[in-house]
């Protein structure tokens, strides 16, 4: 059985185009020891994956656990915001997996401003979140 968790979060940031953004924070994240950092180009615009492991300390209960933590930091075309999808999993070797569903779901990212009230929301299709995640 294999398990992982996903993260979404918006972070506000100066309101440069999204290219210096992804310049910005690949520089950033390549100063951490142990972190590999790739830039990446998706259909929205350049992004940053990230990938880099941390372990917690176990205790006379809970035993010592390694987790991957996989992000893709997607700077928004609508200018100011940093997308951040965060995918953390304990097994490792499901890793190369759950890489390529981060990515899947970076190249169907689709960042708009927020819609007027006379614009409906548009509901996803049944399948297309069973499509990635199986």
């Amino acid at each position: 059985m294999s398990t992982a968790n996903l993260l979404v979060r918006a972070e506000a940031v100066e309101p440069d185009a999204p290219e210096i953004v992804a310049a910005s924070v690949q520089e950033g994240l390549a100063f951490e020891e142990h972190r590999s950092v790739d830039r990446v180009d998706l259909p929205c615009g350049p992004a940053v994956l990230s990938l880099h492991a941390t372990e917690t300390d176990g205790t006379g209960i809970l035993p010592t656990l390694d987790f991957a933590h996989i992000e893709l930091y997607v700077p928004a075309p609508v200018r100011g915001w940093l997308l951040v999808l965060a995918l953390t999993t304990p097994c490792f070797d499901d890793l190369p997996r759950y890489t390529g569903i981060l990515r899947q779901i970076g190249e169907s990212l689709v960042v708009r401003p927020a819609a007027h009230e006379d614009d409906g929301p548009e509901a996803p299709a049944a399948g297309d979140v069973r499509a990635v995640f199986g």
